[in-house]
């Protein structure tokens, strides 16, 4: 019977985890610049069935492990054998993202039954779904929440092996949570086994009544007792990345390490210029803005956890010892390497936030600091609630990841229904602070559900394609379409600039390709800059699909092979409005001194930040 409530209590979590990132804003609409990069990529692997090098665009996409993309397949598979490539859409490709947060909280649930009980444990998996940052990832097509499962699975193994219980179980955590990190995100996965071996020394360092030279001694010792663990930890994390990079390179001369590495260094060499009077701060600063901000409306509570957690170490809790390590390591990664750029670096250490949280309002202690912070936090989450609340109600807008500033008209329907809502949610949780000394499951419970519910009104205020009034044209869509018209001899040419600025073009050609219509597009020739590039892409199409080719790597890539198999007889440019006015006086010059007329069709359509703008598409047509 114990067991079957313990399998129900994780049920439970998981389906809180789902739900909240049902309910995400956003529906079947891009909210992130970096989606529809990691749709395409999906979407090529499954057309080519090449699971070994991830393309976009028929070129390799070197930024991350193939992980995620691999995740993506079934999903895509599932939804395209129902409705063709037209049901690939955005929340279907988002399905890693959902299930991993699920896992997540899952994975936390279980570490809090083991530190804390039940119901704590319950509240601890609760409360992660139901915090800001983690649920706006749990339905955004990132690597994030995919290595944050992975993260929180090797380090369920670790608190379980420190606890002695279920060692079998607890190795196999450990293995797969390292295996699968390392091709989620590659070595920051090794952070997990970083915090074990902190956690390990510093057991035998904080041994009582011992001189130093006896400490290091136990701290050795300790080491040494795990090293094999160790030894199988690194080669669990690293043997499946190798095996994938040397797969890679052996089919198709790709080398990813290279890019890797390359990256890795850009981004540690970004963060090494903090001055260090920076190097004190921002640490606090992160944990404080990153960690409180992104966990409301729990995130006030976060230093009655940090109170709880030193008696934890103080106490010796080798678990906890571990779990502070992690946290303090992520939070180093996220000043040093990734300069504080987003909340989203922190994620992998919310579960030993939530623990934190958690083990402070089922604290048995009635003391006065302990009343002063649970009220301060609670007060926080509050006036958090209401700056936020009157900043948008007094510039007319509503903010979710990538749509900074979407006008909303505050009296309209779902605006209305928000804010008699919010009231009603805030009563419902200010009531459940009152009787959270006496029970402090339902205080959690009510707050979880609460949020889940004012997200689910949130979302009402953006876009969704279901709606028909929201079902406006997107530019990359109307671009497709546009291609879709031209001859098989035509090539398509578009800047970087516009790659980057609208990422859903190559997703929206990766559905082409899926229904079987093959059209990749070129960069313009760089053996001249500025808008002379696109004039001469224009007068010598076969030379661009030529200069495309050699200069993106072997001919093996899908992009290659279509840029040298084919004979181009005309160019068609795809520009932004600001480029076509810039290649208006080369169009010109064309016109008077060469016996051709220039064609620009222009139109207009929604960016993935839902602002209006345009496109053109300009062509030659001989006099």
């Amino acid at each position: 019977m114990r067991k079957l409530r313990g399998a129900a209590t994780l049920a439970l979590v998981g389906l809180a985890a789902l739900a909240a990132g049902a309910v995400g804003a956003g529906g079947a609409h891009f909210v992130d610049i970096d989606e529809p990069k990691y749709a395409a990529a999906g979407l090529e692997m499954l057309v080519s069935g090449d699971w070994l090098r991830p393309m976009v665009n028929g070129f390799p996409r070197l930024e991350k492990p193939p992980l995620v993309y691999w995740l993506m397949q079934p999903a895509f598979k599932a939804a395209m054998a129902l409705g063709g490539p037209a049901a690939a859409t955005p929340l279907v490709a988002r399905t890693p993202s959902l299930l991993a947060a699920a896992l997540v909280a899952i994975f936390t649930a279980i570490m809090g039954r083991r530190l804390l009980g039940a119901r704590a444990g319950l509240a601890a998996g609760l409360i992660l779904p139901a915090s800001a940052v983690f649920h706006v990832l749990s339905h955004i097509l990132k690597v994030d929440m995919v290595f944050a499962a992975a993260m929180a699975a090797a380090s369920c193994g670790f608190v379980l092996r420190l606890k002695g219980e279920a060692k079998g179980w607890s190795l196999a955590l450990i293995v797969a949570g390292l295996g699968m990190g390392g091709l989620a995100k590659g070595p920051f996965i090794f952070v997990s086994l970083a915090a074990y071996a902190a956690a390990l020394a510093s057991l035998g360092l904080f041994a009582p009544d011992a001189g130093w030279s006896e400490r290091l001694r136990a701290a050795g010792r300790n080491l040494r007792v795990e090293q094999w663990l160790f030894v199988g930890g690194i080669a669990a994390g690293a043997a499946p990345l190798a095996a994938w990079l040397a797969g890679a390179w052996w089919v198709g001369g790709v080398d990813y390490a290279s890019a890797f590495a390359d990256q890795f260094v850009s981004n540690s060499s970004a963060g090494a210029g903090l001055k260090p009077w920076r190097v004190l701060v921002n640490p606090a600063f992160y944990l404080g803005f990153s960690a409180m901000l992104g966990l409301f409306p729990w995130g006030g509570w976060l230093p009655g956890g940090a109170v709880r957690l030193l008696r934890h170490v103080r106490e010796r809790d080798g678990a906890w010892i571990f779990l502070a390590w992690l946290a303090v390591l992520h939070v180093l990664l996220g000043v040093f390497v990734f300069r504080l750029r987003a909340h989203r670096y922190l994620l992998p250490a919310f579960p030993v936030f939530a623990l934190m949280i958690a083990d402070f309002l089922f604290s048995p202690e009635r003391s006065r600091l302990r009343r002063m912070l649970f009220w301060a936090g609670a007060g926080l989450g509050l006036a958090t609630a209401v700056v936020f609340a009157l900043r948008f109600v007094a510039a007319g807008t509503a903010s979710i990841n990538l749509w900074e500033g979407y006008p909303v008209d505050w009296s309209s329907g779902p605006a209305v229904l928000l804010i008699s809502g919010g009231v009603l949610l805030a009563a419902a949780m200010a009531w459940a602070c009152r009787i959270q000394s006496k029970r402090p499951l339902l205080h959690a419970a009510v707050l979880a559900a609460s949020f889940i519910v004012g997200a689910g009104l949130y979302a009402n205020l953006f876009p969704n394609a279901a709606a028909p009034e929201d079902r406006r044209p997107m530019l990359a869509g109307r671009a497709v379409e546009l291609l879709r018209t031209l001859a098989p001899g035509m090539l398509v040419v578009h800047t970087d600039s516009l790659a980057a600025y609208y990422p859903d073009l190559h997703y929206e050609l990766a559905l082409d390709r899926a229904a079987g219509r093959i059209v990749y597009t070129a960069p313009p020739p760089r053996v001249v800059e500025g808008a002379q590039r696109l004039a001469m892409a224009l007068l010598r199409p076969q030379q661009t699909a030529g200069l495309a080719a050699s200069s993106r790597g072997p001919g093996c890539f899908p992009a290659t092979r279509y840029f040298k198999s084919r004979r181009f007889r005309e160019t068609a440019l795809l520009l932004t409005g600001q480029e076509r006015m810039e290649l208006t006086p080369w169009l010109q010059w064309m016109e008077a001194a060469l016996p051709v007329r220039v064609e620009s069709n222009c139109f207009t359509g929604y960016s993935l930040k839902w602002v209006e703008d345009s496109m053109c598409l300009v062509r030659l047509h001989p006099r």
